[in-house]
């Protein structure tokens, strides 16, 4: 369902809040009209859109605090209900946001929080990029490939099927990890990641001719590349 209409209940209910405070109707038209623009210009001109759901939850969560301490039981049961059923629709996307914030500071929060946005219906190609860093990191290499795999479904580029290749390597499937790293550069040959790591993959299979030939090319592209100048400096040694 398309959130953005659902906003016609809140407006409702705001009219329904400004007349019962004895507001004349001409006055409701003209507060509502300037409020929309308001809202519009600033959303449109300082905001991403998506914070239009926290915006309009925090004036909710405010409107119910002041009627509850004003003792006007009629609006604070409005605006709680508003909160649940703006909740219900939204939860999947606030549980997202907070694995997002939680990531890479605390990742086990993170993990958390992924898994139950994904319950609550959020499947894009972000929760699950997020979610196979974490069992990576957390070397749970299994559950990282099929997070990755389900990636593709939204994003078949380059850099998802390296972060596939990635955890079949830490699988030890090393020929499935090399057809991966290949189909990643077939798509995009100049992939300085994948480059790399297909070498790293190559220098521990002892296949040192092909490495460099590899590090060689990411040098070409990036001459300044660290990982690619150590490595070849690697391979070099072992050579003499």
């Amino acid at each position: 369902m398309d959130f953005n209409k659902l906003y016609v209940i809140p407006i409702i209910f705001l009219v329904f809040f400004y007349c019962s405070k004895g507001l004349s109707l001409e006055y409701i038209i003209i507060l509502l009209i300037f409020t929309l623009i308001f809202v519009y210009i600033i959303i449109q001109y300082f905001f991403d859109n998506k914070l239009v759901n926290y915006i309009t939850f925090l004036v909710l969560l405010l409107n119910c605090f002041l009627s509850f301490f004003n003792n006007d039981w009629l609006i604070f049961i409005i605006m709680i209900i508003l909160l649940v059923y703006l909740l219900f629709f939204k939860i999947g996307d606030i549980l997202y946001n907070l694995a997002n914030l939680f990531y890479n500071r605390a990742n086990n929060i993170s993990l958390m929080f992924c898994n139950l946005a994904m319950k609550f219906g959020v499947n894009q190609s972000d929760i699950f990029k997020m979610k196979g860093d974490i069992l990576l990191e957390k070397e749970d290499y299994e559950g990282a490939f099929e997070c990755y795999k389900h990636v593709l479904y939204f994003e078949n580029d380059s850099n998802t099927i390296n972060d596939i290749a990635v955890s079949l390597e830490y699988m030890k499937k090393y020929d499935e990890a090399l057809n991966y790293y290949d189909n990643s550069l077939n798509i995009n040959p100049n992939n300085v990641l994948t480059l790399n790591n297909k070498a790293i993959l190559l220098i521990k299979l002892k296949k040192y001719d092909e490495a460099l030939s590899i590090l060689n090319k990411v040098l070409n592209i990036d001459e300044n590349n660290i990982t690619a100048m150590e490595n070849r400096k690697k391979i070099i040694n072992k050579i003499k």
